[in-house]
């Protein structure tokens, strides 16, 4: 028996019997969103000119593609990360040839990143591939209203303020 998501959210909604249980079964969910998260930022992805990338490179590789004015800083903040952590990446992505990193011209402490040739390959191979993904995800999401979609967004907020309050508890 197949369920579309919406008779499967009512349902799910039907047999909760108070807002703490759907409170407790929304973290369930959060939970094995993160596990299968996790599994998927441990595969490689091999884009279709053959370049294998983590999830998290190929990622940065379209940030840099995108906004030519970002710094590694601001990677770290796209990707709430350290700039340590941000650092680390684009280095790894630099010496594997997908990227240089030079003097800013704005601001002499901060480095510029810019795309090599194979790269822009890799960033437009991954521009397609992304290009798929959120269609489908369109197509999955799209029988939901807007106030519907913005009240998820809240809700994912929430989830992303624990998630930074209790990383911050455990670095202190």
């Amino acid at each position: 028996m197949s369920l579309d998501s919406s008779r499967l959210t009512t349902l799910t909604i039907v047999l909760m019997e108070t807002k703490l249980d759907m409170v407790k079964e929304m973290c369930q969910q959060m939970m094995r969103v993160q596990n299968k998260g996790a599994q998927l930022a441990s595969m490689n992805v091999t884009l279709e000119n053959g370049t294998e990338l983590t999830p998290r490179e190929a990622h940065a590789i379209r940030e840099f593609g995108l906004n030519s004015e970002l710094t590694v800083s601001g990677l770290g903040k796209a990707f709430g990360v350290t700039k340590s952590a941000a650092s680390q990446l684009v280095s790894k992505l630099e010496r594997r040839g997908f990227m240089i990193k030079s003097v800013s011209a704005r601001n002499s402490k901060e480095r510029a990143i810019e795309l090599t040739e194979i790269g822009r390959e890799a960033f437009d191979a991954h521009a397609r591939g992304y290009a798929r993904n959120m269609a489908d995800m369109e197509q999955r999401l799209g029988s939901f209203s807007l106030d519907q979609l913005a009240a998820a967004s809240v809700i994912l907020g929430v989830f992303e303020d624990v998630f930074e309050q209790r990383i911050e508890a455990l670095f202190k």
